[in-house]
């Protein structure tokens, strides 16, 4: 359960740099990056808001809406004359909020329909209609279990990396 809680408030830190201007770094990467989903719906891309005292982006995949995806969060600075986008990698709270929602939702189903069949197998015996409610329970709890494991998976490596390759790419990372 641990790792659950852990995979939903974490945050992975991100640093890029570049040899390009501070301002000039921050029209770089703007112009790549789209202000909603709906200007490039079809296709991959960057979305959210780029200004040098914060940036905000996010991985738009083409046709959809994923509202479990990582944000990178974090703004523009001027170091030792190089120019640094420093941030995280973290989900937007909320999406923490529904995620958190979902399992306390998802942890109660799975406990109720695992203790009513066996309590039902153990109380009524081995009549037919008894033994199929209680399997059909005590599945439908593993399938929810299984489920919840797999929604709160630590992040989407490849969105990390997608996000990454393009900001670098932007930016004119050193």
């Amino acid at each position: 359960m641990r790792r659950i809680w852990k995979s939903i408030w974490e945050a992975e830190s991100a640093m890029f740099v570049s040899r390009l201007p501070l301002q000039e770094a921050m029209r770089s990467l703007a112009a790549i990056v789209e202000r909603s989903e709906l200007a490039n719906w079809g296709a991959d891309c960057l979305v959210g808001r780029v200004s040098s005292a914060h940036v905000c982006i996010a991985r738009h995949r083409g046709g959809q809406r994923m509202p479990t995806r990582p944000v990178f969060l974090g703004k523009f600075q001027e170091r030792s004359g190089q120019t640094v986008l420093e941030g995280r990698f973290t989900y937007p709270w909320s999406t923490r909020l529904l995620l958190m929602g979902s399992i306390v939702v998802l942890v109660i189903f799975v406990l109720a329909s695992a203790i009513l069949g066996a309590v039902s197998l153990v109380s009524n015996g081995r009549s037919d209609v008894t033994v199929w409610v209680a399997v059909a329970m005590l599945v439908s709890a593993a399938v929810l279990a299984t489920t919840l494991f797999k929604v709160t998976q630590p992040f989407e490596r490849e969105d990390i990396a997608w996000i990454s390759e393009r900001v670098d790419a932007a930016i004119g990372s050193a």
